[in-house]
């Protein structure tokens, strides 16, 4: 799995609210596509789709099998083991097997890299 790069620039007020690290540059991802980082000790993948990404820990809240492999769609992934849906939005599953949430993670673009902010986790960390 690739490493994460640095942690934020201060001189940019936008990102000053939270701790952002730096995952990789937005030209490193393929429409559709989902790449694995360990940041701090948190496996997480970061998708795009079109303009958009997502970034959310890297299992399933059902079996703990690896989310980044599953197709993603609208805002949504599969999980290729055993067919449960997730909001990578809210991290709220969308169908059974699976009844308990993911943490998503916000992400900002910024100088054409992709930034991601652990402490901003959606639901929070236990």
């Amino acid at each position: 799995m690739p490493g994460a790069g640095g942690r934020r620039p201060e001189s940019d007020p936008q990102m000053a609210e939270r701790a952002w690290l730096r995952v990789a540059s937005a030209a490193q991802f393929q429409d559709g596509r989902s790449r694995t980082f360990q940041l701090e000790g948190v496996e997480i993948f970061v998708c795009r789709r079109g303009e958009e990404f997502f970034a959310a820990e890297n299992a399933c809240s059902h079996a703990g099998f690896p989310l980044a492999d599953g197709d993603v769609e609208g805002g949504i992934v599969l999980c290729p083991l055993h067919g449960a849906t997730f909001d990578l939005r809210s991290g709220e599953p969308l169908s059974p097997p699976a009844d308990a949430p993911i943490r998503v993670f916000p992400v900002r673009l910024s100088d054409g890299s992709v930034w991601v902010a652990l402490d901003g986790a959606s639901p929070a960390s236990p």
